[in-house]
This record gives C-alpha cells, structure tokens and sequence, in this order.
C-alpha cells in the first residue's frame, strides 16, 4: 500500500513509497455531505480536535480557478483516471461556467495537480440591465453568473450533473450538463436546454402556460439526485418579476425531463389581483439543497411570493411556506405550511425562504420524524414530517400562533445558513450572529443554546460542517465571509473553544483569499477544501506542506509591453500611454501590466518579461491571465474585434500567439515550441457590453515543449486585437513558471508475481532517483536514475524480503 508522505531534505524532494500501510476514504457527492443536508462527515480519522490548531494544522496550497467558487467543492476517493492512476479528486465548479478536476492530495507534476477542466459556455456578465435589474442592474453575483448551485455526482455511472447559466448574443440559456467525473466530457445526450412549461395563468405566463424564463431564474439550490431521478430548482435575480420557484426532475441517464416531475411556486397570481409583483416564490435557500427523506419525498423553503393556500382553500400559491413534495408518479404537494405573519414577512422582505432546510436523525419521542429551518426573522421552526401542522392547519389566518411542533422565537438573527447536526446538537451561525448549538431533548429542541462560540459572523452568516470519527473527536468548521475569508474549528461541546483560525498563524500563512456568499468548506480524508474567488484553498497537517509545494513562479522581473512595430526595437514599450508595473511576474492581479490607450491607435501585440540575469532553473510554462474591456485588448486579428457585447470568435476574431525567449536582454529573440489552450479559453467569450463596464476574466496557458535554460527573457507575441475609443483596453498578469526539483506523485502501485510496480509523473529537466531500502535503520540503495522528460514514468523491482521501502528524489 502507499503512504503518501512526502518530504524536502538535504537540498533534494523526495516522496515515500511503503508496502505497509493505508488510510481510509470517504466521499462528498452533495451539498452539505447527505440528502438530509446534515452536514457531517462521521468517517474523518485524521482530523481530530488535538491536532488542528495553528501549531499542527494549516493552509498547504491552493488551486487557482478562473471565477468565483459559489457551489460547494465535491470530493471523491480513489478514482480511476484513465492513463493517470488512481486518485482523490476534488471537483470545483466557477462563475465563470468551468468545471476542475482537481488531485485533492497532491499539486505536483506536470500538470499542476489539474487533472481536467471544461467550459460550459459564456458566463452573463454583470451587472446589466438584462436582468436582475427590479431596484439596479443585477449587483448580487458580479462579475459574471454562470455556475452557482451546487452540482451533485452519481458515483454508479461516474458522473457530475451542474446547470451552467449563458449568455449567447441576445439570448439566455440554463443548460444541464452531465459530465465524465473521469475526463469531464459530456456524457450522451448532454447538454440539454432547461424549457419546461405548465398550465398556469399567473404573471408571466402566455396563452395560459406558465413557461420557464432562464433570465428570469437564478439556479441557486444545489442540484439534488433522489429515487433515480435528477432535480433542479430555481429562484429569481434580485426579486425581478416575473419569476417563480421552480422544480424540475430529469433522468440522470438520458436527461429527458419526465412528465408530471414539475412544480412551480406560484404558477397562478396574476398581477391584476395581486398587484405588479405577483407570483414570486423563489427557492433560495442561501445554496442549500431540497431535503430528502428515506421515501425520496422533497423539503424545502419558500421566498417571498403570494400565498393563498388557506386551509380547505384549493389555492396553489406558496409564498414563505415549506413544502413537502411526494415524488411518486409525478411531483405533487402532499403538507405544506405558512407561517401566520406570511404576509406581514413578505410585506417587510424577510424571507421565509433566505435559509436553507435539515433533516434531523429519527428522534425518540411521540415524533421521530422531524425537520429543522428558519428564515430572515430568525424564528426556528421545528416541524413533524409526517404532519406539518396539528390537525392540519397549514396556515393560521386568525391568530399568532403557527400549529407546527416547535417554534424557537429570539434566540438566532436571520438565516441565510444551513443548520449542521451533530449527537443530539443543531448548529446554527446566523448573519450578524454567534455560532449556536441548540440541544435535542426527547424529540424537541431547547430553547436557548447550550453553547456559543466567541466569533461574530457578518452577513451571511456561515452553513456549518460536521467532522468526526464515528461520535467522536467531533469539529464544528465554518467558513466566514470576508477579505480574507477565515476558516475556523471548533469544540462541538464548548464551542468557546475555538481550537483553530486561518488569521492567527504566523506571517499570514494560512491566509485565504476573499471570501464568496454561502461559501461550505468540503473535509475529507484529512484536508479542508475551500472555495474563494478565483481558487481553492486546501488545508490539512502541516506535516504534508509539500504535498502542495509553492507554485514555481520565476523571480520577479521588468514587465514589457508593446505593438507590432516594436517587435524588434529592444524591451522598451512603444504603446502611447501604456502603463508598465515593474514587477509583473508573480501571479498577483495587483502588479500587471496594462493597456491605456484613449487615442483609438492600435493596443497591444505582446507582453512579456525581462530579468537582468539568466534564469537558474528552465522555463517549462506561462500563464496569461487578461481582463478584457469591451473594445478589445487581446491578441487577435488586428482591428477585427466584435465589439462592445460582441463574442470572440477563434475563426474571425483570435490567433494562436507565438512564444519567444532572449538570452541577451531583448536584443534578438527566438521562437519556441509550444502548446496553448488560449484559443479555446477565448473562444465564445463575451466582452462587456459597455466601455465603462467592468473587464471580463480569461486566464490562458502555454507549455513549452522544451524547458528553455539560460534566459532572461520571455514573451508572448500576437497582433493588435482591436483599436481603443476610450480608456483601458486590457490588462495582463504574466507569470513565468520554471522547473525545480518537487515532490512526486507515486500511483498505479501493484505487487505481481513478486515483483513491485509503481508510476510517478517525471519533471522536465530534473533528474529523478529511485531508491530502497529493506527496513527502516538500513541505508538507502540507489535502484537506478531517470532523466525527467514531463512523462509518466514506470518503475518495476523484483521483491527480495518481507518488507521494502522505496523513494523517489527530485533534484
């Protein structure tokens, strides 16, 4: 077996191979870890309450994404991957409509620790006043919407369901898309365009069928897959009518929407009767998913919209209610209950529905079957899933009293969170709020909470998780909104104890990133996953630091931009009015170079860097992160851009751009060898719609077939991509990666007829050495040496004694 401990010693990277021990595995395939939503992981043995503290425990690296991570990072253990071994792999899906596969362990190797990613489209970009714009052009999600829900994985047919939301020219899509968690391809029948329509002749509705608008729906829940069927559900942008809650179930097979799987919030309060925001009744739930209980009947919140639903009334609108869905032979509402102030609440805008649902674990009791939420009053309402309400009074007009088991009035501040459970606890981390732990007693909850924790949480408050080794060594982990975010752990007894936070190591070594609304850190197997702008954060015992080694960013130099006609003039930039940072080659979007222009001559052609001396290690790699404006700033076909909102066009509008490296300072430069994705990250993507508006994002890559030794200067070369009528036309972050010596990766391990086989990704100019040794006080046997070329790499040895430890070192 492998132990995948890796180390740095005597100037030299090694990784460990013993054929002697193993580590356990568990999966995270939805929201919150279950259908309940209970949020726990109750098979972490790595991770306990002594070792994570700032001492022991902290951030190992990170993975750089190309937009916001709002879904939940999903997780799964020991995955085949065709041609790379077997690995842990952590799934994160962007704003920007892209989906990584991730190694959840390891960043080493020629890929970076990448082991796939996909784009599902052109994101929207906002704010603009296509959508979302009832009180100001969208401002919720900026700068783009695309993938925001959650999406959810089959582990039997090895695939990942996620709704990617587009702008296509003048039009609008949803789309599901099932994906290979293998090599993210689409699985057949993939993608399909969200359209349903249903009888309805409520606000928004046409001939008498409410139809679903995907510009007027935010795909904010996480996906859900339950009883073999696959379901979505909807929301709107910022309140802007008309829009509904949705619920739409598909075949997960042949993503064929079925017939009678459709339920919609409100299909039937027309403006006429209910006024200008009529309908409504978004499902929100701050990214929470539906709730499923063991008969794969659905719960969840309500927003604000229209109710008329009273007792005996036939009424089929569920403003700020919670519904409980059957899911035989159709979707059909089987319990329901409204608040009795659900009118004073929608009036006020404090959503029933801003909070997400829990089911809790059978309780003892006359009511075992019981289900957790609350909303922006921060009234928590604990509700009998087999009968919502005494003697079903779903709705009480009259009085101030709501007929449900339990209502825990004062004691939290609005929910935008999903509760966690934990042995007999329910946690909840309110906005404006303290973590809480509220106590089971014979089936109800107490009514104030038997611990606090020390932190205060901002809006939106934080969905709690859950880790523990059966019901013990138990942690309480949150995720608060911020820049920089903070992950924090807790003692689920006394959670006064706050047993870790990202803030408090030194040097800002386990510094995060600024945070996302809703954000769910993801643990398994011993590490911490979480989603921020534009990465992913890993973090896990210290003692495997190198398992994400530092990215191998050449040392800063003098950034170079310029135009066509400067191409052989030397370093200096002859583009009026350009502006150059100093020290561009570092991956921070904060030292760049950029592109002004008010002239209307041409923008740029290339942009690179210069150092005074030849760089030690070979340059292996750049990275072109660009942010565009709306008249260009790209590397394209001169002066032929789509102009403000138009779309790239790889055939009318880019062209693969040349790499060129110096070793005299500019003088003369020499065309290399390369590989790039540049042309598929652009193409398809959308400029802003106005000059004023904010850039869009594309983060491009170029691999050199030969690491180039010995230079000091490096450079990407195009032609000018448009001409500037005002302002910035682009700005670029370009950050050399060189070759050195890291861990690596031992995969594919098997023992055959006495003889031990391992793989390992080799590194381009570094020399690898393998050695063994037969226990652990003997001295290390060199085996033999390999050049590395950046190709996987088999080792084979025959087995001379009961035990034999092997490494690899990169040097």
């Amino acid at each position: 077996m492998m132990d995948r401990r890796e180390w740095i010693a005597c100037g030299m990277v090694a990784s460990l191979l013993a054929v002697t021990s193993a580590f356990a595995q568990v999966n995270v395939l939805t929201y919150h870890n279950d259908n309940g939503r209970t949020g726990q992981n109750l098979n972490e043995t790595i991770l306990t309450p002594t070792n994570a503290n700032q001492t022991t425990f902290g951030k190992l690296g990170s993975y750089s994404v190309d937009g916001q991570v709002y879904a939940q990072p999903l997780y799964v253990s020991n995955l085949p991957i065709p041609g790379k071994g077997v690995h842990n792999v952590v799934f994160v899906a962007t704003q920007h409509n892209t989906v990584y596969a991730f190694d959840a362990d390891s960043n080493a190797g020629p890929t970076r620790g990448l082991i796939w990613q996909t784009n599902l489209g052109p994101s929207a970009i906002t704010p603009n006043n296509d959508f979302g714009n009832r009180y100001q052009p969208f401002p919720d999600i900026q700068p783009e919407v695309g993938i925001t829900g959650t999406p959810v994985i089959d582990l039997a047919s090895g695939t990942l369901f996620v709704d990617a939301f587009t702008h296509e020219g003048a039009n609008y899509f949803h789309r599901l898309h099932a994906l290979n968690i293998t090599n993210g391809t689409e699985r057949t029948n993939s993608p399909v365009v969200v359209g349903v329509s249903i009888p309805g002749v409520g606000a928004g509705s046409v001939g008498g069928r409410q139809i679903f608008q995907a510009k007027q729906q935010l795909q904010r829940c996480a996906l859900t897959l339950a009883g073999g069927i696959l379901y979505l559900a909807y929301c709107g942008y910022g309140d802007t009518d008309p829009y509904h809650g949705w619920v739409i179930g598909y075949d997960p097979g042949t993503l064929q929407q079925l017939a009678n799987y459709v339920f919609n919030t409100t299909p039937n309060s027309t403006t006429a009767a209910y006024g200008a925001n009529a309908g409504e009744g978004g499902i929100w739930m701050a990214g929470g998913g539906l709730a499923v209980d063991a008969n794969t009947n659905l719960y969840f919140e309500v927003g604000n919209g229209i109710f008329n639903a009273t007792n005996n009334s036939g009424g089929t609108e569920y403003g700020d209610s919670f519904i409980r869905l059957s899911t035989v032979n159709g979707l059909a509402v089987t319990d329901y209950f409204a608040p009795y102030n659900q009118q004073a609440l929608q009036d006020a805008d404090r959503d029933l529905g801003s909070g997400g649902v829990l089911i809790l674990p059978d309780q003892p009791g006359a009511v075992p079957h019981l289900l957790v939420g609350a909303g922006k009053e921060g009234k928590i309402y604990l509700i009998n899933r087999d009968q919502m309400t005494a003697g079903n009074h779903h709705y009480n007009s009259t009085g101030t009293v709501d007929y449900v088991l339990q209502t825990i009035t004062g004691q939290i501040k609005g929910s935008f969170d999903t509760p966690a459970y934990f042995n007999g606890r329910v946690y909840y981390a309110a906005t404006g709020d303290k973590l809480k732990a509220f106590a089971l007693n014979n089936g109800l909850l107490v009514t104030t909470p038997v611990s606090v924790g020390p932190r205060t949480f901002g809006f939106p408050g934080s969905t709690p998780s859950v880790t523990a080794n059966g019901t013990n060594g138990g942690i309480i982990w949150t995720v608060q909104m911020g820049t920089p975010a903070i992950l924090a752990a807790y003692d689920p007894v006394n959670l006064t104890t706050e047993l870790y936070n990202s803030t408090n190591a030194p040097g800002n070594r386990d510094q995060l990133p600024t945070g996302t609304k809703f954000a769910v850190p993801t643990i398994a197997n011993g590490k911490v996953y979480i989603g921020g702008q534009y990465s992913l954060s890993i973090f896990g015992l210290l003692e495997q630091t190198n398992l994400f080694v530092s990215p191998d960013i050449a040392p800063q130099g003098t950034g170079i931009l310029g135009t066509k006609a400067a191409l052989n003039s030397g370093t200096e930039t002859s583009l009026i009015h350009a502006g150059v940072v100093g020290s561009i080659n570092d991956g921070d979007s904060s030292t760049r170079v950029d592109t002004f222009n008010g002239t209307g001559t041409d923008t740029a052609s290339f942009v690179g860097v210069i150092w005074s001396q030849p760089i030690t290690n070979p340059i292996v790699r750049l990275e072109l992160s660009l942010a565009i404006f709306s008249d260009g700033g790209w590397f394209g076909v001169n002066n032929a851009g789509p102009g403000a909102g138009g779309v790239l066009s790889a055939a009318l509008h880019l062209i693969e751009p040349m790499v060129q490296v110096t070793t005299n300072g500019g003088s003369s430069w020499l065309t290399v060898a390369r590989t790039s994705d540049y042309l598929q990250m652009l193409n398809g993507h959308q400029l802003p719609a106005v000059v004023s508006g904010p850039p869009t994002h594309v983060t491009t890559h170029f691999q050199l077939s030969d690491p180039q030794p010995g230079i000091n200067g490096v450079r990407v070369v195009g032609s000018e991509g448009g001409t500037a009528s005002v302002g910035f036309l682009g700005v670029f972050e370009f950050a050399v990666h060189a070759s050195k010596p890291e861990p690596v990766k031992l995969v594919s391990v098997a023992i055959t007829n006495g003889q031990l086989q391992f793989e390992f990704d080799s590194q381009a100019a570094v020399t690898h050495v393998i050695q063994f040794k037969t226990n652990d006080l003997a001295n290390w046997q060199t085996l033999m040496t390999v050049s590395g070329d950046g190709t996987r790499k088999r080792i084979v040895d025959n087995l001379t004694g009961a035990q034999c430890i092997y490494r690899v070192t990169s040097q």
